[in-house]
């Protein structure tokens, strides 16, 4: 094309390596992990056992800690990837949960929500940890599950 420098396409656009990472994830092939989600909340853990299920993730769910522990006596073994929120019932933090969840599994992958990032949740999740801010797209959760997976 005229005034184009050699060997450049005029109509092709190049993306930063940053602006790369925060695109939406496109994937030909489904998701083949299976994710452990705890979230206490109804409608959310609904949202997110969609999203998860749409790109073919297999979701074992649950809204507690009590009800993690007798599923991981049978499902351990197939759960890639720990989606638990920050903030459960029952008294026990999502990482203090994680925690005891990698004593049998301790490769086991763990990614937090929360809908307090800035406030006293975050503290409760171990440096170097991602957490998703609530409420989030879901491109951003499957961005980061691919992450966290990786």
């Amino acid at each position: 094309m005229p005034g184009s420098p050699a060997g450049k396409d005029p109509l092709r656009a190049t993306v930063s390596p940053a602006a790369e990472k925060q695109l939406p994830v496109r994937r030909s092939t489904p998701g083949k992990e299976t994710i452990l989600l705890i979230e206490p909340e109804g409608k959310a853990r609904g949202l997110a056992r969609f999203i998860l299920n749409r790109q073919g993730y297999r979701v074992i769910e649950t809204d507690c800690s009590s009800t993690v522990l007798a599923l991981w006596e049978s499902e351990s073994t197939s759960v890639d990837l720990l989606l638990t929120d920050v903030a459960l019932p029952e008294g026990i933090s999502g990482s203090a949960l994680a925690d005891q969840l990698r004593q049998t599994k301790p490769e086991l992958k763990v990614l937090y929500t929360s809908g307090d990032v800035a406030g006293n949740e975050a503290e409760d999740v171990p440096a170097g940890q991602e957490i998703v801010p609530k409420p989030y797209t879901a491109d951003k959760l499957l961005q980061a599950i691919r992450n966290c997976l990786v």
